[in-house]
């Protein structure tokens, strides 16, 4: 194997909540956890079961995606790997067929170990064109870790932590060892001959960033001393009709101004600077929930200059990440993917520290 540099970041997650959890019904639709300890299938236990079924049983690529999970959200499961109480799970990002340039896997048969190959021509009926996203767990601590890996000079991997969530979901609701033959979850496994319904448990996944500082804090403590707010716009697309009002608005202008030429390049950043009298602090968490909720640091960013600041504080700069570059050994025959089990050693070597900070 050769070895190659990579620049890597890796964002750090709080998990609060993964697995079945006891639960009531109060009202329509309205689910009420009984306590923030779920029944079975951790986070430990989840990764087990989605290893086992996805790799260990030998099913072909196409396979390691839930059935429910549309086509514009599929992710394939293409290994995972246990090191120090840690999982570094790979997971690939369907993209849609006809993009040129991208790297592609089979989808006809098993792929754990296999290298991506970037094609030049027709692709294969089952080939699945893609990009591969890493996740590093650390269950003891209730935390995910996004892992961005790309060369120097080379634009960042899109963070797929909506799909990922999606993906655990539909495995939980479609294929656990906890689903029960007549519907729902029993709190032993299929292979329990005394397993019985629960009506009681549902499932559950969901996770939000980790501050790493109080940069967001001060944005909106002096929320009325904002003169100047930049809206970055990476992908407008991405952007829906119940975001902030303001960030649609610009994502409407911004959309406008692309949509006028068809050749426009999409990985072109448009950057619009707008004159505010100061701003509701209500507005500030309203984009900090448009941020957090469709996990789109890669479709838009916002910075705000506050009076008597030296400085412009971004929304992606709230969040607690770490980056470094790193030199990995590559699978052979492809240098733009390192082996998994080297880069995951090396993760848990080079960003052990941040992993477990405080």
């Amino acid at each position: 194997m050769s070895a190659t540099d990579f620049e890597a970041e890796l964002i750090l997650h709080n998990i609060e909540k993964c697995g079945l959890y006891e639960a009531t019904e109060q009202g329509r639709r309205q689910i009420v956890h009984k306590n923030d300890v779920p029944k079975c299938l951790g986070i430990e236990e989840l990764l087990t079961e989605v290893e086992q079924w996805a790799i260990a049983s030998g099913q072909p690529l196409a396979n390691t995606c839930p059935d429910t999970i549309p086509d514009e959200k599929k992710i394939y499961c293409y290994n995972i790997t246990k090191l120090q109480d840690t999982f570094l799970a790979a997971f690939w990002v369907a993209l849609p067929r006809g993009r040129a340039g991208v790297s592609t896997l089979p989808g006809n048969r098993p792929v754990k170990g296999e290298i991506p190959k970037n094609p030049k021509g027709n692709l294969d009926v089952h080939d699945i064109p893609g990009f591969m996203a890493y996740f590093l767990f650390l269950p003891k601590l209730n935390r995910l870790a996004t892992v961005q890996l790309w060369f120097k000079g080379f634009g960042k991997p899109y963070v797929s932590t909506p799909k990922l969530k999606s993906y655990l979901e539909a495995y939980m609701n479609g294929h656990s060892l906890y689903r029960c033959k007549d519907g729902g979850f029993s709190e032993k496994k299929a292979s329990d001959p005394t397993q019985v319904l629960n009506s009681s448990l549902v499932s559950k996944v969901d996770w939000s960033r980790r501050y790493g500082d109080s940069e967001l804090d001060t944005v909106k403590k002096y929320a009325s001393d904002i003169y100047k707010v930049t809206y970055q716009i990476k992908q407008p697309d991405l952007i829906p009709k119940t975001a902030n009002r303001q960030l649609w608005q610009a994502k409407e202008s911004v959309a406008g101004y692309i949509n006028h030429n068809g050749d426009f390049d999409k990985k072109r950043q448009i950057r619009m600077v707008v004159p505010v009298a100061g701003m509701l602090q209500s507005e500030v968490e309203e984009l900090e929930q448009n941020f957090e909720q469709f996990t789109k640091e890669q479709a838009f960013n916002v910075g705000f200059q506050i009076s008597g600041h030296g400085r412009e504080y971004w929304l992606s700069g709230s969040y607690s990440k770490e980056g470094d570059t790193i030199n990995l050994k590559t699978q052979k025959g492809n240098r733009e993917f390192p082996d998994q089990n080297a880069f995951h050693k090396e993760l848990l070597s080079r960003f052990g520290s941040f992993l477990h900070s405080s």
